[in-house]
């Protein structure tokens, strides 16, 4: 749940115990300080996966339904977002799988976001420049794992499983 921007980097992160809405934190390494932070991002919802997406200069992230340790779920699917560091807002929130709880782990390609989201254990592709879920298809084996989606030089996008 981690993205670099420029010499900064977004942390996506949980609310507190018994709480709900996630923030992006955005941390600068050289000062070893937070110098922003924006809260409930998604409402009610944490922040899980986070990947910058270069051609659009926006932030891409996954949420979940749940809140912090003992809260219960309020909402019912989790959500697809794009958000503007340069305008500091949320510019974008979709459902990217129906029915599920997670979308664990993004990555990006050339105005396309790559995402694996779990119980339906589905791989799925988002167009930045229809705005939508352009491809869907169902993982026949495991579960994806948490933060998992990697590009490689090879090409390929690679995503773990237990």
């Amino acid at each position: 749940m981690i993205a670099r921007l420029d010499d900064k980097i977004c942390i996506g992160s949980f609310p507190l115990y018994g709480q709900y809405g996630g923030a992006i934190t955005v941390f600068n390494p050289q000062k070893e300080k937070v110098i922003e932070n924006y809260g409930h991002i998604v409402r009610n919802h944490g922040i899980v996966s986070l990947v910058y997406e270069s051609e659009t200069d926006l932030v891409f992230g996954g949420s979940n339904i749940f809140g912090g340790g003992g809260a219960r779920p309020i909402e019912k699917e989790a959500r697809l977002f794009a958000w503007n560091p340069r305008k500091k807002k949320k510019v974008l929130e979709v459902i990217s799988v129906h029915a599920d709880v997670v979308a664990v782990s993004l990555e990006d390609s050339k105005g396309k976001v790559f995402g694996a989201s779990v119980m339906s254990n589905t791989l799925f592709v988002f167009d930045q420049s229809c705005q939508k879920v352009i491809h869907k298809a169902k993982i026949p084996f495991g579960r994806p794992h948490q933060i998992s989606l990697k590009m490689h030089r090879d090409g390929y996008i690679y995503l773990w499983f237990n």
